[in-house]
Formats: C-alpha cells, structure tokens, sequence
C-alpha cells in the first residue's frame, strides 16, 4: 500500500518544493518591486503570478472536492495522466515556450498586497494538503471532475494534482523572470 502513496507524497513534496521557490523568488523585494509589471504592463507582475496560481489552486481544488462522494470508486493505483494531460502536463512545465490567456475566472487584479497574496496562496496549500489527505485511498486515475475553467473538459483528479504544482512551477519560472529584470 505504500507504493500507491509514493506518488502523492511526490506531488505533496513538489507543493513544498514551490513554496520554497516562492520564498527565494520574493526574497529581499519590496512591494513596489513585487508589484513591477515587465513590458510597461504587458506582462504580470510577481505578485500577479502569485495571486493567479492561488485562484487556480482555488478553482481546482473546488472542482476535486464536487466529485467527492461515498460512492466514489477506491482503490490506488499510481497517479498517471491520461494521454491529453501528460500532453498538457509537459507543455506546462519551464521553461515557458508559448503563452497561454488564463481564463477571466484566474487574471489577477493589479497592485497587490504583499500580505494577502501570499495568505491566499499558502491557504490553497493548505486546501492541497488537506484535499490529498482526503482522497489517498480513491482511484485517482478514475475519479474525474468537470475542469472549473475550461468546463468541456473532464478531468482525472490525480492529472489535477499534477497539473496543479507543473502550473505553480511555470509561473514562479516567470516571476523569477520578472525578479532578474527588476534587479536590472
């Protein structure tokens, strides 16, 4: 039984991972400087990146917790994508070769609070945390949930959590693209 849990103890360790690269990412910035948008706006800010993963964090781990039910199917196989999101997966992860338009649901607003954006973010972690707890003995593989942002799409809740810490890595890739060029 301990090898079905290898694999979300890996996704759990990548969260913890992200976290630490937040912490270096922000380090040593002020909030002016956290704030600062590349491209005379055309691109996020630190914070931006950082308030758009917990608003995507948020979506998805709603979109888990509506399949959660007595009824859903058990047992653990290793988590593994299905065919479309190992695809997805591999064109999340840094480094960043063609941008995306997040859904309206997940752009984050400008000139964020320091504070707040990383109380959201570290509350969605929590949420993570607590959510894979909850569902270590369901067939992640099996168990799929309506996707919250592009909602013709179904997906596999153990695909979720993967796609879930490749967004966080993508992103904290371009806040410390973001962080270079404000040190410039």
């Amino acid at each position: 039984m301990q090898q079905a849990h290898d694999d979300l103890n890996r996704i759990l360790t990548d969260f913890t991972s992200n976290e630490t690269a937040l912490r270096e990412v922000m380090g040593g910035l002020s909030e002016k400087q956290l704030n600062w948008e590349a491209g005379a706006g055309k691109s996020w800010s630190i914070l931006q990146c950082v308030s758009h993963l917990a608003l995507s964090n948020e979506s998805y781990t709603g979109g888990i917790r509506s399949v959660l039910r007595p009824d859903a199917p058990r047992g653990r196989d290793p988590v593994r994508p299905s065919a479309p999101g190992a695809i997805f997966l591999k064109k999340l992860e840094p480094p960043v070769r063609q941008k995306v338009r997040a859904p309206e649901k997940i752009v984050p607003l400008t000139s964020l609070a320091k504070e707040s954006v990383l109380t959201a973010f570290a509350q969605t972690h929590n949420q993570i945390q607590n959510l894979v707890q909850e569902v270590a003995e369901l067939d992640l593989n099996r168990l799929k949930f309506r996707n919250p942002l592009l909602p013709l799409l179904r997906v596999r809740v153990g695909t979720a959590l993967l796609i879930m810490a490749a967004h966080e890595r993508r992103h904290l890739w371009q806040a410390q693209r973001v962080r270079e060029a404000v040190q410039h």
